[in-house]
């Protein structure tokens, strides 16, 4: 901590992790690691049938075997992705970092959180890092979501985010 700013956050001191300060106030929770949605035979056909059109179409286009055969085994990759039960996932977190599974990250290399809904009862923060080639670090909230936004609100700005077409692209053919 900074003697001018007690309530600064030192976040190159190593010794500050998940692990080592048992006096900083530490929630933990379990949840899944993503969201899965029913999708019966018909989904799977519509979907296979859907990424066959986009193949022919752009065989007929191009005329490249290559780029057509990506298509199909990656239409593939994803229906057999998409068919993935989400995991049950132990999440904690301070104000020096969090921890998904085992692996911790530090909240310094975060520079904003925004909250996703993906439905009436399953909240998300997305963390977008400071580096470029860091990943965003997504934690999917339980019950104790409020305490969660509260903490992490804390020491990171709350960004607004607007789903991109990607995203509600996926959300629609629920991938």
């Amino acid at each position: 901590m900074d003697k001018d700013n007690p309530t600064a956050i030192k976040y190159s001191d190593p010794s500050q992790n998940l692990q080592n300060d048992p006096n900083t106030p530490t929630i933990s929770w379990t949840s899944k690691d993503g969201f899965s949605y029913q999708k019966g035979l018909r989904w799977y056909f519509i979907f296979m049938l859907l990424v066959v059109i986009v193949a022919i179409v752009i065989y007929l286009t191009t005329k490249d075997k290559i780029t057509t055969a990506v298509i199909v085994v990656s239409g593939i990759i994803l229906a057999v992705y998409s068919s993935r039960k989400p995991r049950d996932v132990n999440y904690s977190i301070n104000q020096y970092g969090f921890k998904i599974k085992d692996r911790e990250y530090k909240l310094g290399n975060y520079k904003s959180f925004s909250i996703i809904k993906h439905d009436a009862n399953n909240l998300s923060i997305v963390l977008t890092p400071l580096k470029r080639f860091l990943p965003y670090a997504y934690l999917y909230l339980g019950d104790n979501s409020q305490q969660v936004i509260e903490m992490v609100g804390r020491i990171l700005p709350l960004e607004k985010k607007n789903n991109d077409f990607l995203e509600r692209l996926l959300r629609y053919i629920k991938i």
